[in-house]
């Protein structure tokens, strides 16, 4: 590289123009996805679905990127763009990799004649019939070994058994939102020492998000896995542990904000009610705690809060400029005057 320090990096066509690269997203991100829904409603190739992937995007990178930068990810391109204020194609990547992956899907919906495909609603905050309310989220997590299945097993567990559960294991993470509670909060004792209060809340929720995933994995049908015990030989089983306080992480709302002083910190602004030149915007602002990472959020809170800065701090700076010119024209009305009678 001619420059070491890299500035920034963009997703932008190359030289062939915005025609050719807004085809390769059309045909590389078709490709991808017909890929992966025959390959993971394959019995025998499922297994491989990650290795298929891989290998077409290793070729992607080869071969395709030169013409569009090959993004296929619009959130990807936006990241990119908005740093660097590279906007050059960025419709390409916003319109044209979605519409690539819903003709795939359309294409082979039309062409396998199946009961149903495989895929795996992760997103439960909508509810459902029997419990109309948010429940939270589902996510997979990194396989697990007999080493992290021990932390939590008994002591006369033998390793052999650990082995089996964790090869025929699928892993995953479910998280529900802790709903507001004036009793859950991050004190000082008399020591100075932190002191984490913690009951928790919204238990129905995460009962009935851990039905749905039971009742989802239930109903996949066995021969879908190659081979499986049924009937009197079934041995699936659901075995779970909820994190404890110790393993608290992303705390939020600590100093939440709202319109009311009485029941918020900071107001809509992210600016003390009681303080004019304190903003907070790290979590603490959250009103509620959400069932997803936060830290977008984050982001998106502290980029907003630091629009609005800028805008006071220019009209502070539009009224001081201001104030300093008439103070100006005021003391010299006054020097004029003071020195007429001097001048007769």
């Amino acid at each position: 590289m001619r420059t070491p320090n890299v500035q920034y990096a963009a997703t932008y066509p190359g030289h062939t123009g915005s025609l050719l690269a807004a085809a390769g997203e059309f045909v590389i991100s078709f490709l991808l996805m017909l890929t992966v829904l025959y390959v993971s409603n394959h019995t025998t190739l499922s297994p491989f679905t990650g290795l298929f992937a891989g290998f077409l995007v290793a070729t992607y990178i080869a071969f395709e990127a030169p013409f569009s930068g090959m993004s296929m990810n619009p959130a990807r391109t936006f990241a990119s763009a908005l740093p660097s204020g590279t906007w050059k194609g960025f419709w390409i990547y916003i319109v044209v990799p979605p519409l690539g992956m819903l003709a795939a899907a359309e294409l082979f919906l039309k062409s396998t004649i199946r009961d149903s495909v495989r895929c795996c609603k992760m997103y439960h905050y909508f509810g459902t019939k029997e419990w109309p309310f948010p429940m939270g989220h589902i996510s997979f997590v990194g396989k697990l070994d007999a080493v992290t299945l021990r932390a939590g097993a008994p002591a006369i567990a033998p390793g052999w058994t650990l082995e089996a559960m964790a090869q025929h294991s699928l892993d995953f993470w479910m998280t529900s939102e802790d709903l507001p509670d004036p009793e859950n909060r991050v004190t000082l004792n008399r020591k100075g020492e932190i002191t984490l209060s913690y009951q928790p809340n919204n238990q129905k929720a995460h009962e009935h998000l851990k039905k749905n995933l039971e009742y989802a994995l239930n109903h996949i049908k066995c021969e879908e896995h190659g081979s499986c015990h049924q009937g009197l030989f079934a041995r699936s089983l659901f075995l779970g542990q909820k994190i404890p306080l110790a393993g608290v992480a992303h705390q939020n709302g600590t100093i939440r904000f709202g319109d009311d002083p009485a029941t918020s910190a900071l107001d809509p602004n992210c600016k003390a009610h009681d303080l004019d030149n304190l903003y907070v915007v790290d979590g603490s602002f959250f009103p509620s705690s959400a069932a997803v990472n936060p830290g977008l959020t984050i982001i998106a809170n502290a980029l907003r809060v630091g629009d609005h800065l800028l805008e006071r701090l220019r009209a502070t700076s539009t009224a001081i400029s201001s104030s300093s010119s008439q103070l100006f024209q005021t003391n010299g009305a006054q020097l004029v005057q003071a020195n007429a009678p001097e001048a007769q």
